[in-house]
């Protein structure tokens, strides 16, 4: 659990003791307790760690019983009276009570703690995902803006996008902001950092001021924009150390030297869906060489997302007219764009924790139903010698409080480890979760929750045990409770099993479904191939026959690491392959689809000998060779899919295939379909595969026995070539695919 997360939680149980005591030796109690926490989870991990979490409530709630009823002071003068010394001893037989039945005492609080767990751990997910997405200022008014054609294509905007939203009167505030990872040269080498780029408008949109210097001017975002740029403040302190006079340094990006003119707050983000935090921001260049930002523009007051939409229309229309262009603007709520991708999935899981919580609650009352009964003689003695029904009934509801109370706090530590290691182990795809928390509000719901159960489902066994007749009990009569209470636990029985058939369906399913999904063929080697990104600067490599040469010497040096059986270049790795589209046609063969439909396909651009290298199988004709680099008309390979699609009446290779209206390619190969993007829902479009251009390949793929290892020699081998090349990322391809499957495996988690 997190530092902060413990001192909050161990402060609402220090509550119980008195404020003299708290005062005291408050500080010194969770010191005490968070060095026995970290001895219990050296020696003993998790469990142990529960352990001591259920034996500090313990503690605190009876000593804190035992002072307000024992000492003066402030916690006695509340409960000197009759009636509050009548409560205090009825706190104290409950906690006795539970203390003799500790096996129905643990299965009790377990029970509820994982249905309230679960609970406020989906709190956690709809809060950041649902209600409060977005953290920016007036984000219910924030829109996106992209770029659309009738064939129902969606695309980043431009600025052209920009400055027509602008145009209109709806919004107060428009902005861009792109992005790239960019190098850093340090004494170490390169260290790449991700990068925002922003105009001059997008502070205006975020509404927080610079920490230190200022934004930046708009004669800076002139051409290709002016060399400065603002430190983030993580950076800020991880690199520089707070330094106050970092303004006015230099540092070399990119191969150039930009001055430092300010540092951005944290919390200055750009509000996209999983946008990663910048480590640095510099200007928009304004001659749009910073391809597809994202146009980000807040709606005036008043005005709704209708009306604004009706004046972008009004505004593309009228740019058709002149020619200007002929795409239109399309306005969406970044609200429902921030984890859209885990909507779905969480109505399943929030289905799955209300059967759990229910199920919980139910064999809660249950428990307790029994415990009243075997305890129908003692209760029956004692109201036999005078004691009232609501005086049994407040001993009984007081019972019923502890046992929530404690499982409400376990609960809350289930659900803080949960969320920990969800963070932990999410995926790049899935950014947002790193903002999951256990905030006061999610907290006050977890009391709240526990709160609701516990009186909604002991008040079953509370009536029951205070309407039992004392004579009928004494008698005999009762003594294996009435016919009733009999039936009403039949009942809740049956319910619980259908419940829990119900929600073990729904995890089979799901757990079945990723384990089909998971062991799909890939259509390649996937076990044993690398995947290395690395970046050739221009700076560094200004003309592509010197990139190509780099190259060269990095996949030769690689390819005489031990282990490595074939190195393979391209410009994309699977699963994330790049996309053609555009209206496609085969010479000779009858057209597929419409003239205003555009095809898609997935594609990469790949080198000689790629397809043997990562095991991906030539079904007919032949691989790319080195003399088809820079031919015109390339040559094309398609997969067995888009040979079937568009070669119906014949073998494609021979063939010649074209995307919208330039030159025909002539096919020379066909190869097995891959599994493009990993995930389960796939649109199994048909692939499309074209010579790597010289000087453009940013991805190794090497096929080894094992990947996890050589990926450490990697960088070494790399920097031995040129210390300015920077590896972006070395990862076995099984975790690209793994990763692929981020909002499966989320689901499962969630039901698990």
């Amino acid at each position: 659990m997190r530092h902060d997360a413990v001192k909050r939680v161990h402060a609402l149980l220090r509550r119980c003791l008195p404020q003299r005591l708290r005062s005291a030796h408050g500080d010194q109690m969770e010191v005490v307790f968070r060095d026995r926490l970290r001895e219990e989870a050296t020696r003993r991990g998790l469990p142990g760690v529960a352990i001591a979490w259920l034996r500090e409530v313990w503690d605190l709630a009876d000593t804190g019983v035992r002072l307000r009823t024992s000492e003066p002071g402030e916690g006695g003068r509340g409960m000197r009276g009759r009636a509050m010394n009548g409560w205090a001893d009825d706190f104290r037989s409950a906690l006795r009570s539970l203390r003799r039945s500790p096996g129905f005492a643990a299965f009790a609080v377990g029970t509820l703690a994982l249905g309230i767990g679960a609970t406020i751990t989906f709190a956690a997910f709809l809060d950041r995902i649902v209600l409060r997405p977005v953290d920016f200022p007036d984000s219910d008014r924030l829109v996106m803006a992209w770029r659309t054609q009738d064939a129902g294509f969606e695309i980043s905007p431009d600025l052209e996008t920009r400055d027509r939203v602008r145009s209109a009167d709806v919004f107060d505030a428009v902005a861009a902001t792109g992005g790239r990872e960019v190098a850093w040269s340090t004494d170490d080498g390169p260290r790449m950092l991700d990068a925002r780029t922003i105009d001059s408008a997008f502070p205006v949109l975020a509404g927080l001021p610079p920490l230190l210097g200022r934004f930046f001017t708009h004669d800076e975002m002139a051409g290709s924009g002016a060399h400065v740029l603002l430190l983030s403040e993580g950076l800020w302190k991880r690199a520089f150390g707070a330094d106050p006079n970092v303004l006015g340094r230099s540092l070399r990006i990119d191969g150039d030297s930009y001055t430092v003119v300010g540092v951005a707050s944290e919390t200055m983000r750009a509000p996209g869906p999983g946008d990663p935090a910048a480590d640095i921001w510099l200007p928009l260049p304004a001659d749009g060489s910073d391809a597809g930002p994202n146009v980000y523009a807040r709606l005036k007051e008043g005005v709704t997302l209708d009306q604004a939409s009706e004046r972008m229309d009004a505004l593309d229309l009228a740019a058709a007219e002149s020619a200007e262009s002929q795409w239109r603007t399309r306005l969406m709520p970044v609200r429902d764009m921030v984890g859209s991708r885990l909507k779905s999935p969480l109505k399943a899981a929030g289905a799955a924790v209300a059967l759990l919580l229910l199920i919980s609650c139910i064999n809660l009352a249950n428990l307790l139903l029994a415990r009243g009964d075997a305890r129908l003689r003692d209760t029956a003695v004692r109201a036999a010698v005078g004691a009232g029904r609501l005086r049994l009934a407040r001993e009984m509801l007081l019972e019923h409080i502890v046992i929530g109370a404690i499982a409400s706090a376990i609960g809350l530590g289930l659900a803080a480890l949960a969320l920990s290691a969800t963070r932990a182990l999410r995926p790049d795809e899935l950014r947002l979760l790193d903002s999951l928390r256990l905030d006061p509000w999610v907290t006050a719901a977890a009391i709240a929750c526990g709160a609701v159960t516990v009186l909604l489902f002991g008040a079953l066994p509370l009536l029951h045990r205070t309407r039992t007749q004392p004579g009928a009990v004494l008698g005999e009569r009762a003594s294996t409770g009435d016919a009733g209470a009999v039936t009403l636990r039949r009942a809740l029985l049956v319910g619980e099993v259908a419940l829990s058939f119900a929600l073990l369906a729904c995890g089979v399913q799901i757990v079945t479904t990723l384990g089909q999904v998971r062991s799909r063929d890939p259509g390649l080697a996937v076990d044993r191939l690398l995947s290395v990104r690395i970046r050739l600067p221009e700076w560094r490599f200004p003309d592509p026959a010197g990139r190509e040469a780099a190259l060269a010497e990095i996949r030769e040096r690689v390819l005489h690491l031990p282990g490595v059986e074939r190195v393979a270049v391209a410009a994309n790795t699977p699963p994330r392959l790049g996309i053609f589209f555009g209206h496609a046609e085969a010479d000779g063969q009858v057209p597929v689809g419409d003239d205003k439909t555009p095809a898609v396909l997935f594609g990469n651009s790949v080198g000689p000998g790629y397809f043997d290298g990562i095991g991906q199988e030539l079904v007919r004709g032949r691989d790319f060779t080195a003399e088809d680099t820079g031919v015109e008309p390339a040559p094309y390979i398609l997969s067995e899919s888009a040979a079937a699609r568009y070669f119906p009446d014949g073998d494609a290779v021979g063939g010649r295939f074209r995307l919208g209206e330039g030159d025909w390619h002539p096919i020379v190969g066909v190869v097995h379909d891959i599994w493009a993007t990993g995930s389960a829902n796939d649109p199994a479009y048909p692939q499309l595969y074209v010579p790597l251009d010289e000087g453009k390949g940013s991805m190794l793929l090497l096929r080894t026995d094992d990947p996890a290892r050589l990926a450490a020699r990697i960088r070494t081998v790399v920097a031995n070539v040129d210390r300015e090349i920077p590896v972006l990322d070395a990862q076995p391809m099984a975790t690209l695919y793994r990763d692929a499957l981020a909002r499966e495996r989320l689901i499962a988690m969630l039901l698990g």
